[in-house]
């Protein structure tokens, strides 16, 4: 666990409780003497505290200093990822956070199984925790829409990873780099009227000849472009 998360990191003194409280003196067995590390995932800051008093519950901790997190550069990558099994969404979740995806635009395509459903609280609790044991110090950008179409209308050049497509291995470097906004079908793929709204050449691929479930595929996808 490199930090801490809690929003109120950068206050010069709060009242730290909760589950993290209970990983960090009870799970952990931190000492009371030791410096602890928070961060709040909104600034480019990590702040470093020192526990005024512990308490059985709580304890308070006062800010000794702030320092400046250098900020690398990773390429932007929007996955629009059609309703799966909200079982192994948060499977790849903490993969996917890692990896440095910047967004993910969950769609209800006409494939979708109508009784999926996702929390938006719950999957930032994943990217949390995800966070706190990677170093990531922003929140990946969820976003929800009801349909393709719905999605379509407020999004710029999309590319579609289905079979077909052009191979990305096969691809230029420039041309990837050109790759931002990614749609990911559900189990069975999207259908027929979504898939002719693309483009041929907004259609890629990973040619294989093996089939990738979705989730196998939004880790792939993330994977190949932006490491």
């Amino acid at each position: 666990m490199i930090f801490t998360y809690d929003k109120k990191a950068g206050e010069k003194e709060f009242l730290f409780e909760g589950d993290s409280f209970v990983h960090i003196f009870k799970s952990r067995r931190s000492d009371e003497n030791e410096s602890l590390e928070f961060r709040n995932l909104e600034d480019d800051f990590k702040y470093i505290y020192r526990v005024k008093e512990l308490k059985k519950k709580n304890a308070i901790l006062v800010l000794e200093k702030k320092e400046k997190i250098e900020k690398k550069k990773i390429r932007n990558l929007h996955l629009a990822w059609c309703f799966i099994d909200p079982k192994s969404v948060k499977e790849a979740l903490p993969y996917l956070n890692q990896l440095g995806v910047s967004e993910i635009s969950f769609i209800r395509c006409e494939r979708s199984q109508k009784n999926f459903n996702l929390k938006k609280d719950k999957i930032e609790k994943i990217l949390i925790s995800s966070s706190e044991q990677c170093g990531r110090n922003n929140l990946m950008k969820i976003n929800f829409f009801d349909s393709y179409l719905e999605f379509e209308e407020k999004t710029d050049k999309i590319f579609l990873l289905d079979f077909g497509g052009e191979d990305l291995n096969k691809m230029e470097k420039e041309e990837l780099s050109e790759i931002e906004v990614v749609l990911i079908g559900p189990e069975g793929g999207i259908s027929p009227k979504e898939k002719d709204k693309f483009l041929r050449e907004q259609i890629i691929s990973f040619d294989t000849g093996l089939v990738l479930k979705s989730e196998s595929a939004a880790i792939a996808i993330s994977s190949k472009l932006i490491l």
